[in-house]
């Protein structure tokens, strides 16, 4: 668990990730991803928290490189706090995990309805990768509510988190579904 959160849960507690700090873990979280999509699919959306959320965004940018005049996946994502979006050619060139703070190069921006919600209080590298969630999105096609807890999905606790939140996520599923 991250240092920064190890103080929000139970120290004894099973806590579990997607993928290693390294890039084949990535690649193998995201090629798993890929056939869990493929056998069980096909969705509606799909929603990712923290490490998940990265993980789902990365999916989306390796979709749209992949296949770049295909449609999208998904026909909305909701990326609550997300970390660990990295730019997988200069993890495998040189092993070091660079933010990945745009879109790619050569590669059109992703087309679909994301809602991402955030804490302000989160720790700082948190935050600073979940305002540049945003960058690889069409920016019509954003919807952003930053909450005032930190690193934790929206709840009662915070105020005002859940009816800000749910609001970005209805504003995302009502343009999907006029898409």
């Amino acid at each position: 668990m991250a240092e920064e959160i190890s103080h929000f849960s139970n120290p004894d507690a099973c806590h579990f990730q997607y993928f290693d700090p390294n890039a084949r873990s990535y690649l193998r979280a995201l090629q798993c991803l890929e056939t869990y999509i493929q056998m069980n699919g096909p969705f509606d959306g799909v929603f990712g928290f923290s490490q998940g959320a990265g993980l789902a965004l990365m999916y989306l940018i390796r979709h749209k490189h992949l296949h770049p005049y295909a449609p999208q996946p998904f026909k909305l994502a909701v990326l609550s706090l997300r970390v660990g979006v990295y730019d997988l050619g200069q993890w495998m060139k040189n092993g070091i995990s660079v933010p990945l703070l745009s879109m790619p190069r050569g590669l059109s921006k992703i087309d679909l309805p994301v809602a991402v919600v955030w804490g302000e209080n989160d720790w700082d590298a948190a935050k600073f990768e979940a305002t540049t969630t945003t960058a690889p999105v069409r920016d019509e096609d954003v919807w952003t509510f930053v909450h005032a807890g930190g690193h934790e999905p929206p709840s009662p606790k915070v105020e005002g988190s859940i009816i800000g939140a749910v609001k970005a996520i209805n504003t995302a599923v009502t343009q999907a579904l006029g898409m």
